[in-house]
């Protein structure tokens, strides 16, 4: 049997271990534009600010893979700003060469001379300021780069966050249900029902701009079945 208060001694021990991470200034300025750029529950969905972003990565353990592609795409006034979509390729060694080039179309070399890490974290701090999150079944997605962010800050984003998987399900469920068969709901179904192009899917820039005009279809089927705010748009499914 194992023993208890080994175990605690044992955690003591590798936690007096750890490094502890100073936080960068820029943190101070992100949490800044949280406070002070954060639109207010009222706020109509027509004025929101949304960053819709997808993550590609070495495999799919959020604890142990790492990030090799960021892509996002703005939405503003329920209109794609593409000017300011951005798609970055992040310094990754990689555990199994060539992998990447199968699944993501990234080349290895392409994250030889991507961009370090710590620059990674602080341009997307920048970039997502007091914008609300927006993924298809973004908890992945988080859950990675948050292990990355608090690499190098100690910290964890906070951002509001919204799942393209539950605005699909709401505008057929107004009251979330016990069951609903999930395959219609999948990204390729919705983009299929709504008549979206997918050349670049499986990249973080073709999912980010997919998600996107999806997002953009679903709001407006949302504001005309009675969601109007912020708020309303942000509430928990009922």
């Amino acid at each position: 049997m194992r023993n208890p208060v080994g175990a605690v001694h044992a955690w003591w021990r590798s936690l007096r271990r750890r490094k502890r991470v100073a936080t960068p200034t820029y943190w101070s300025e992100y949490e800044r534009r949280l406070a002070q750029e954060a639109q207010p529950a009222s706020t109509p969905i027509e004025a929101l600010r949304l960053v819709v972003l997808d993550t590609e990565t070495t495999g799919l353990d959020h604890k142990r893979d790492q990030v090799i592609s960021f892509a996002a795409v703005r939405v503003e006034h329920r209109e794609l700003s593409v000017a300011q979509a951005v798609d970055w390729r992040i310094r990754t060694p990689l555990p199994s060469p060539g992998r990447s080039i199968e699944v993501h179309g990234v080349l290895n070399g392409e994250l030889e001379y991507g961009m370090p890490a710590d620059l990674f974290v602080e341009r997307l701090v920048a970039y997502l300021g007091a914008d609300i999150i927006v993924g298809y079944r973004p908890g992945f997605d988080m859950a990675i780069l948050n292990r990355l962010v608090a690499q190098h800050t100690g910290r964890r984003l906070t951002n509001p966050t919204l799942d393209v998987f539950d605005l699909a399900m709401r505008v057929d469920y107004p009251l979330k249900p016990r069951f609903v068969n999930p395959e219609p709901y999948r990204l390729d179904a919705l983009c299929h029902s709504y008549d979206i192009d997918t050349p670049e899917r499986h990249t973080a820039i073709g999912d980010a701009y997919v998600t996107a005009l999806v997002l953009l279809k679903l709001l407006n089927r949302l504001t005309e079945g009675g969601l109007r705010t912020r708020g309303d748009l942000l509430r928990n499914y009922p």
